[in-house]
């Protein structure tokens, strides 16, 4: 029989959190759960997937009691030191259509577009201030090797009728980006970025 010895979590230095976190002088804001708590669900983590799924729960059955265990704060984790990319599954369809099926390929790429309709609404309405820019994903090319990368999944998209992607040259890839590294590609328009923290 093995045993297993649990510490206590121990909070990354402010030094050690990510440029987001450091960038907005993140701090703890609950008291750390002492003791046990009584709940209908509890949650493990307290990034993206937990909070949104403490959010769902709560909206579909606002009676539920539920808990989420953070071993820092929520967000300190993974989703406080991500790119901050906001972009649908579109560009991965064709991958997503070879495992699942084209029906949930679908399902999913159009659930992810719902989701940045959702962020905007929110930061719209003052709920969350995520400063949320909707100005474009770019998927480029900046060598011959990446030429046309993202053609597979233009090709599903444009088949199942979902207009996502528009072709992209040099000089609006530049005026764009300020770089002359890449030379051709794709833009999603209704994609860009957040502060993930």
């Amino acid at each position: 029989m093995n045993t297993i010895k649990m510490r206590p979590p121990v909070a990354a230095a402010k030094g050690d959190r990510s440029f987001w976190l450091q960038s907005i002088d993140a701090d703890a804001v609950t008291v750390p759960l002492q003791g046990s708590e009584d709940c209908d669900v509890a949650i493990v983590g307290g990034g993206y997937a937990g909070l949104w799924t403490a959010l769902r729960i709560k909206e579909q059955a606002p009676q539920t009691r539920v808990t989420v265990l953070e071993a820092d704060f929520c967000g300190a984790g993974a989703s406080g030191r991500n790119g901050g990319q906001v972009h649908s599954w579109f560009a991965e369809i064709d991958m997503l259509r070879a495992l699942v099926g084209e029906d949930d390929a679908l399902m999913l790429c159009r659930a992810t577009t719902d989701a940045i309709e959702e962020l905007s609404s929110l930061q719209a309405a003052g709920t969350i201030d995520m400063d949320l820019r909707l100005d474009g994903w770019l998927w480029t090319a900046s060598s011959t090797a990446q030429e046309g990368a993202w053609a597979q999944a233009c090709i599903v998209c444009r088949t199942i009728g979902e207009a996502r992607f528009r072709p992209l040259q040099r000089a609006e890839i530049l005026l764009r980006t300020g770089s002359a590294a890449s030379y051709v590609g794709i833009v999603e328009e209704r994609a860009g970025t957040v502060q993930p923290a």
